[in-house]
């Protein structure tokens, strides 16, 4: 009976050991993946700050071309309507 209990309380020793160690495996697997996680979410952020910041750019030079079309074809219309008085 006590070689019986001590092979017991062995293996329940032996149990909670390889629990143990499972238990840290995971967590350690969690942490790495929980790090790779907000690396993600960082690099997502930047690069959608960077593209708003790249987008906010080509609308101001889209719009200062469209200025400048708009005094060319104003110049070509003065021009138009000049020939046309004299």
């Amino acid at each position: 009976m006590i070689e019986r209990e001590r092979q017991d309380k062995e293996a329940v020793e032996a149990r909670n050991q390889l629990l143990s160690e499972a238990n840290k495996k995971a967590q350690r697997r969690i942490s790495i993946g929980f790090v790779v996680l907000v690396v993600a979410v960082l690099g997502a952020v930047s690069l959608g700050i960077f593209s708003r910041h790249q987008v906010d750019i080509a609308n101001s030079q889209v719009q200062s071309a469209k200025e400048k079309v708009n005094s060319a074809n104003a110049q070509v219309d003065e021009a138009k309507s000049d020939n046309f008085i004299t």
